[in-house]
């Protein structure tokens, strides 16, 4: 499969493997108490233990079939409970983007606003029609497409039957482009009617192993078109792996069901695959990987 089926898009879906990061030892919703057992202090993850909430620098950094540096200033536990400022640029094949925004986070769920702008490596703004195929949106036809948009995304995390549901609904409001043309959004994947392009996901994953350091699942997504005729479907495998304490890999790779476009199977899916590596100032521990 060539690298731009897979690296598309990988921003949105990443966020959850920091919420899932978060909880990789968290209690299953409806587990049974234990009777006559002595109380048991549970660690629900790496990033809540040492410190007390403090001010931090941390960073992360992702790579594979992207790749995506990212650093924030906040307050609070790093990657647990939090408020901060960060900022990240990201690169695949086909495009770049750099981003600033904030974010809040706590143990089960995660927000953030802020604003990106992207910058296409071949496609170009469309014209409009009522279905688009491959072709139309991989081979440009005039100036570049160059684009900001405005962003708002609230993840959640849901423990039960021994995994994780999480729930993302994220929100972009495309600005600044050409009047009468659409574009190819390439976090969504999908061509949309500017300004609005809305994703709603929902997934879960099983946890196995020994400190439930592997998750598998599934994920759907939901692509909300307003303005076009008929939203898009998919639905695919999902997977985490906690590799260290700093480090995990995570892979996911999501197919159409149902879309106003023949995209095919190469602009199509969403997908991501790669490594992930956290650190932050304060850490008791700090390792690499």
């Amino acid at each position: 499969m060539r690298l731009r089926s897979v690296c598309e898009g990988a921003c949105a879906l990443l966020a959850l493997s920091a919420i899932l990061e978060r909880n990789v030892r968290a209690e299953p919703i409806g587990s049974p108490p234990v009777e006559n057992s002595p109380p048991v202090e549970t660690k629900l993850s790496y990033w809540d233990q040492g410190n007390n909430p403090r001010l931090f620098v941390a960073a992360r950094v992702e790579a594979g079939l992207y790749v995506k540096p990212q650093i924030s200033v906040g307050y609070g536990k790093p990657y647990w409970i939090n408020t901060s400022a960060e900022v990240y640029g990201i690169s695949t094949t086909s495009f770049g983007a750099g981003y600033a925004g904030i974010r809040g986070t706590l143990p089960f769920l995660d927000l953030r606003i802020g604003a990106r702008y992207t910058y296409s490596y071949y496609r170009s703004f469309l014209l409009p029609k009522q279905s688009y195929v491959a072709e139309d949106v991989s081979q440009p036809a005039g100036p570049l497409a160059r684009y900001p948009s405005l962003e708002t995304e609230l993840a959640g995390v849901v423990p039960a039957f021994a995994g994780y549901f999480f729930p993302v609904v994220t929100i972009y409001r495309i600005v600044d482009t050409p009047a009468d043309r659409y574009l190819f959004d390439e976090s969504l994947r999908g061509v949309l009617k500017p300004p609005w392009i809305i994703g709603l996901r929902l997934g879960y994953v099983k946890s196995f192993g020994h400190d439930e350091f592997i998750k598998v699942g599934a994920l759907s997504e939901l692509v909300l078109l307003p303005g076009r005729s008929d939203s898009i479907v998919r639905l695919g495998p999902a997977a985490q792996v906690l590799l260290t304490n700093h480090l995990e890999a995570i892979g996911t790779i999501t197919f159409v069901l149902a879309s106003p476009d023949s995209l095919g199977i190469w602009n199509g899916p969403f997908g991501v695959l790669g490594l992930v590596y956290r650190w932050a100032t304060g850490d008791l521990h700090p390792a690499f990987p």
